[in-house]
Parts: structure tokens; C-alpha cells; sequence
């Protein structure tokens, strides 16, 4: 039985004017962001890709960029994934996809830990140093609704203790979809949605963060992929990538971000590469953060069987 196309389009209709709305909503709010160490790129084959990807991401990763990506888990998978910066700071980073009736469920938990920091009172007196931790948490799931369209959604937790015996904790949802038309890949992702952070008597918005772009195969093992991005209070950005494998086991990554702030344009170059050896699949991807320099991220990649 086919499915009638204008159904499709609906569906894909309501879901991008659910996802505007809940932007709109939610960039209300002025000021600093709260939880801004969510926005850090938490898998490094997207970080590679500029997250520019969003139509193909799939399984485990997809608790990364795109909750619509569990739609497709044909078996259970596991990420981990280590990034380092400069200063002691570093991430950890797990998911778990689970194949379920019509897609998947995952499981995602992160820790941010901030190099070491001097404190001060308001007078500048100096009360010794303290480490930031953060902790990261998701639970989503993605089914596939049509013969070509995937829905996803994911509540993700924010908990953080700045070290001094303070902290605070946010609640958000993430929205995404995908649809594929024969060799191009689309997909659209709406992410930390939630209400404002509170943290010293003061309101701080999360970073709202929206992705929209498509993935088109060029040929067998290469790919071209693009996307605009939109994060609350900042200028919009476009994302442009492509992956190769010239064999069926290794792939490059390679991919670019254009940034504009205030009068100032900035091109950050990312790039990678994955080893898949079946059961096991190694990635390393570079990113250069504004806020953190540079930073490489490594993973390893589980496959621990496939459904029936």
C-alpha cells in the first residue's frame, strides 16, 4: 500500500511549524546563556561534519544531533566518546541506541569538567581555586511514521556545581525529523528547548539551537552535506561538509562553520576520520572551539548485535 504524498507534506509541515514555535518561545528571553556547556559537540563524526549532517545521522549518535536518527537502529549500538581542550578541560561522553518496534530508544550521559579556576569576592580577594563540574543526561526515542519519514524527540537534564557549593539543574526537549527523496537525506532538529536557568537569583535562557539541511550521495562512499544553523541571541550560520571512503572500512571528514559576529566573519575548519572494522568503529574529529581553542575528540563505537 503506498502512502498518499500530501499526508507526508502535512506531517513534515506540522512538525517544522511545531519546531518554530517552540523557538519563538523559547528565544524570548535576553541575556547569557544557561547549561552553554550542552552546545559543545558531544560525538565526533558530526563534530567532523560541522554537524551539517542532520539527514543521515543515525542509532547511537543520533542522541547527539538528531533524535529523529533512532528511527533507524537496526541493532544495539554504544558510543563513547573523549574530548580534551587546553587548561585541564575535558568531556565525557556515552550513548546507547536499542532497536524497538517501528525505530529505537537511546540513552545518553555526559560529563563536562572545566580545567581548574581562581576565585574571587566582589572586593578581589582571592579565595583559592575551584573545577566546574557538569552533567549531562538524555532519554529519546525515533520511530519511523512513513516509508521515507522519521520523527524523534529526547528529554535531556543539565545538572551543575560550580565547585563552590553552588549549583542548579534545567529541564529541555529536543525535536527533530527526517525525510529522505531518493539520494538526498533532510532533516531538521530543534534542541534544548526549555525554560529559563535559574542560577543566582537570575534567569538565563538555554541555548535553543536550530539545525536544518540535507545530505546528498554523490556517489557510493561519498557524501556532500549542508545546513543553516540558528542559536538564540546570535547571527544565523551555515555549515557545509563532505565525507569519502576510499575504501569500505575508512572515511574522510571534512567540513567548515561561517560564522558572523557583529561586523567580524570567521570561517572554523573541522575535519576527521572513521575506522569501521565492523563490531567496532574508531572516529576522531577537530573542532576548533571560540570560547575553549581547539579541541580532538576520539570515540569507539559498539555494535552489539542486530536484530532480527
Amino acid at each position: 500500500m503506498q502512502r498518499n504524498p500530501l499526508r507526508v507534506v502535512a506531517r513534515s509541515a506540522c512538525l517544522v511549524a511545531l519546531l518554530l514555535v517552540a523557538a519563538a518561545v523559547t528565544a524570548a528571553a535576553q541575556g547569557s546563556f544557561g547549561a552553554d556547556f550542552i552546545r559543545v559537540p558531544q560525538e565526533p563524526v558530526g563534530r567532523s561534519l560541522a554537524g551539517a549532517h542532520l539527514g543521515q545521522v543515525s542509532g547511537a549518535a543520533a542522541m547527539a544531533w538528531n533524535p529523529a536518527g533512532l528511527g533507524y537502529t537496526p541493532g544495539a549500538e554504544a558510543v563513547l566518546s573523549h574530548a580534551t581542550w587546553t587548561a585541564g578541560t575535558a568531556a565525557e561522553w556515552g550513548a546507547l541506541a536499542l532497536p524497538v518496534a517501528g525505530g529505537g530508544v537511546g540513552l545518553a550521559c555526559g560529563v563536562f569538567r572545566s580545567g581548574a579556576l581562581d576565585g574571587y569576592l566582589a572586593d578581589g580577594t582571592p579565595t583559592g581555586e575551584f573545577t566546574p563540574t557538569q552533567l549531562h543526561l538524555a532519554l529519546g526515542y525515533g520511530r519511523t511514521v512513513a516509508r521515507r519519514l522519521q520523527f524523534g524527540a529526547a528529554l535531556e537534564g543539565a545538572l551543575e556545581d560550580d565547585g563552590q557549593g553552588h549549583g542548579y539543574q534545567a529541564w529541555a526537549a529536543n525535536l527533530g525529523g527526517q525525510y529522505t527523496i531518493g539520494r538526498l537525506e533532510l532533516g531538521l532538529a530543534a534542541l534544548h528547548l526549555g525554560p529559563d536557568v535559574e542560577a543566582g537569583g537570575e534567569p538565563y535562557p538555554l541555548p535553543l539551537t536550530l539545525r536544518g539541511g540535507g545530505s546528498y550521495r554523490v556517489a557510493q562512499r561519498a557524501h556532500v552535506h549542508a545546513a543553516a544553523e540558528w542559536v538564540a541571541q546570535e547571527a544565523p550560520r551555515l555549515l557545509f561538509a563532505g565525507s569519502w571512503g576510499p575504501s569500505a572500512s575508512l572515511t574522510a571528514l571534512a567540513g567548515a562553520r561561517l560564522i558572523e559576529e557583529g561586523l567580524e566573519r570567521a570561517v572554523e575548519p573541522t575535519f576527521g576520520l572513521t575506522l569501521d572494522l565492523g563490531p567496532t568503529v574508531f572516529a576522531y574529529g577537530y573542532l576548533p572551539e571560540r570560547n575553549l581553542e581547539a579541541s580532538h575528540q576520539l570515540s569507539l563505537g559498539l555494535r552489539l548485535g542486530r536484530s532480527p
